[in-house]
């Protein structure tokens, strides 16, 4: 077998290996408050990205209320993760894991792009 051939067929391999480890997960294009809704349990995590607060004209889609968001957090069964640059009220007693280095958000033509800091908060261990 030539070394590209070689080289396609771990390629396809690698594939099959990832793909595998995405059985479980499933993808929505739901409103948050159905998603939640829909899956919530003891065996679910969530990982949430809302739009950051103060920087929701990058969004296409921001409309979201933060409040009733973090509440509908705090009721949740499953576990949760969340992405925020500044923290809103509300999540002050969970843990946070703030990343040292800048991230840009935006398209970046003509200088859109600006530097963000995210932040992770999560209920779980």
């Amino acid at each position: 077998m030539s070394s590209r051939a070689k080289s396609y067929e771990n390629k396809i391999e690698r594939l099959e290996e990832f793909g595998a480890r995405f059985d479980d997960v499933v993808l929505e294009n739901l409103d948050w408050q159905a998603v939640l809704e829909k899956y919530d349990g003891e065996e679910t995590v969530f990982y949430c990205d809302p739009p950051y607060i103060g920087k929701e004209s990058y969004y296409p889609v921001s409309e979201i209320d933060h409040s009733a968001f973090i509440e509908a957090l705090r009721e949740l069964e499953g576990k949760w993760i969340v992405s925020y640059s500044e923290l809103p009220a509300g999540l002050e007693e969970f843990r946070v894991i703030g990343r040292g280095e800048s991230n840009f958000m935006g398209n970046g033509k003509s200088g859109s792009a600006k530097k963000t800091r995210e932040r992770l908060v999560m209920d779980v261990e």
